[in-house]
């Protein structure tokens, strides 16, 4: 290769290789480039710039390679004014990136992201001290297709569901004889579902009630079965009904379907039959109620 001295001054300077190909030139602007004869990406090649952005521009590859040899540290120290504000580092011959004791650590290993500290310089495992995203500036949406640990990392802690929806509640009875007419847009059940527990309000009203009976009055539609040996909670208000009006009624479940039943003190409970719903008059029930599912 051919040197040539370069002096500040010069209009532009190259260095050329025997073959009198050019190495590299420095323009009247003092940028050095490297494969190219002007700085652009779109040529292969290094260009160098003074007082703005450089680069290297490769075809078909990398571009740059960093590598830090023997132990784990810091390959690329980033600054502000001769101030420190992050690192690019290799935890345990990973990647880790972030700044003092906010840091992130891409563990292809084990398929995770865990937190990490650089304060140091040499990156430490980080413990319940990051948040993600703070109440000024929330993240969107979290699509999870696991479960999130809240409070602690035992299973019981584990939340891996959460629904919420709508159901449509039947009136039947165990004769299967009774035929409601149900008043438009009154039919309704809404729920939510938080792990095993299940919420829900329902709501009917009927125009007219026919074929009812001595048969137990029974509501069906249920989101989700009843958890077997679990004793569901709920509040009942009715309006139109035919029953005894002294009698306290309450919510029980069969199988999943509810039904009512009515008791005036400790020994006397009877269940409501479906004539108690039987009339041309407008009625209503609505259930508010807690459950466990399987």
């Amino acid at each position: 290769m051919a040197l040539t001295q370069v002096s500040r001054g010069l209009l532009s300077t190259s260095i050329v290789d025997n073959g009198n190909a050019t190495a590299i030139t420095i323009d009247s602007s003092e940028n050095v480039l490297v494969g190219m004869d002007s700085a652009s990406t779109t040529v292969d090649g290094l260009y160098l710039r003074p007082g703005t952005n450089s680069g290297i521009n490769a075809s078909n590859s990398h571009a740059l390679t960093l590598n830090r040899r023997t132990n784990d540290g810091t390959i690329v120290k980033f600054d502000k004014d001769g101030l420190p504000v992050g690192l690019i580092s290799t935890v345990a011959g990973r990647l880790g990136i972030g700044t003092g004791d906010a840091g992130l650590f891409f563990d292809d290993d084990n398929n995770r992201i865990g937190p990490v500290t650089l304060a140091t310089g040499t990156p430490v495992d980080s413990n319940g001290l990051l948040d993600l995203g703070y109440s000024g500036a929330r993240y969107k949406d979290l699509y999870l297709s696991g479960g999130a640990y809240l409070g602690g990392t035992a299973a019981a802690n584990k939340l891996d569901d959460y629904e919420e929806g709508t159901f449509t509640p039947t009136l039947t009875d165990t004769s299967s004889g009774i035929s409601p007419t149900y008043i438009s847009s009154a039919r309704v059940g809404n729920y939510t579902k938080v792990g095993n527990v299940v919420n829900f309000i329902l709501e009917i009203r009927t125009s007219t009630v026919s074929g009812g009976s001595s048969a137990e009055l029974r509501i069906t539609g249920l989101p989700f079965s009843v958890k077997t040996g679990t004793e569901p909670s709920f509040a009942l208000s009715m309006y139109n009904i035919a029953f005894h009006i002294d009698y306290i009624y309450v919510v029980e479940t069969i199988s999943g379907q509810l039904y009512v039943r009515a008791s005036r003190n400790a020994t006397t409970s009877v269940n409501m039959p479906s004539s108690a719903w039987s009339s041309n008059n407008p009625t209503l029930i609505r259930i508010t109620g807690t459950y466990q599912t399987t």
